[in-house]
């Protein structure tokens, strides 16, 4: 459920576990985190294998989490509650892409017409195709809004120690049911409509980079 990394030299270290599962993304370092580095959700109770390896030398032990004692709810209440947070841990990776995607697109869309307005003999189809893309990607940036809004009950879930409330699991859902076709056609966007685009605008010699497609989210089972 997680791997870590501590130093190897001589001599007595610590390496704490916050009882969390891997963190959904690494973001890029020049982007802009809202809300701090991101977390993967805290583990079930249970027995868990530990294992440090170092110089090729591997040795093991268990650990045993338990639930809070104050802590009041069911296997099966705590169960849903897990993997409605698994849900939305599955979501955060293709928010964020997709948020980078949209946002650099935008820009480099805003940068081209700012060049085609300079041209004198650029033909006014061009024009309004980078409209056309334009309004396409405030479009799905005001989708990804509305999905990333949603995305954010994933934090009262967390702090509950109830089962989410139908509301809650109807949102997620939601999410799950738009998510996929918001990157499908945002990838149709990076992939074909972009490029189409760029090849017109090669003789004026304006050729941006369209940027890497994003991967299409799969639920998790359970």
């Amino acid at each position: 459920v997680r791997e870590l990394e501590g130093p190897a030299s001589v001599g007595v270290h610590e390496l704490v576990w916050d009882l969390r599962m891997e963190p959904p993304y690494e973001p890029v370092e020049e982007s802009q985190q809202f809300g701090g580095t991101p977390r993967g959700p805290r583990v079930m109770p249970g027995d868990y294998a530990a294992q440090l390896t170092v110089d090729g030398s591997t040795s093991s032990t268990e650990l045993h989490v338990r639930l809070d004692p104050r802590v009041e709810i069911s296997r099966n209440d705590l169960v849903a509650r897990q993997n409605a947070l698994l849900d939305m841990n599955a979501l955060a990776k293709p928010l964020y892409e997709s948020g980078r995607a949209i946002r650099n697109l935008i820009q480099q869309i805003s940068d081209v017409q700012a060049i085609l307005r300079d041209a004198e003999d650029a033909p006014e189809s061009l024009t309004d195709e980078a409209s056309a893309i334009s309004a396409a990607l405030n479009d799905l940036n005001r989708d990804l809004s509305q999905i990333r809004r949603a995305a954010l009950i994933g934090g009262p879930i967390e702090r509950s120690t109830t089962r989410p409330t139908e509301d809650q699991l109807w949102q997620i859902d939601r999410a799950w049911e738009q998510m996929p076709d918001l990157v499908t056609s945002l990838n149709e966007i990076i992939t074909n409509r972009v490029p189409a685009f760029y090849n017109q605008l090669d003789e004026h010699g304006i050729r941006p980079d369209p940027g890497s497609a994003v991967e299409v989210p799969v639920r998790p089972e359970g």
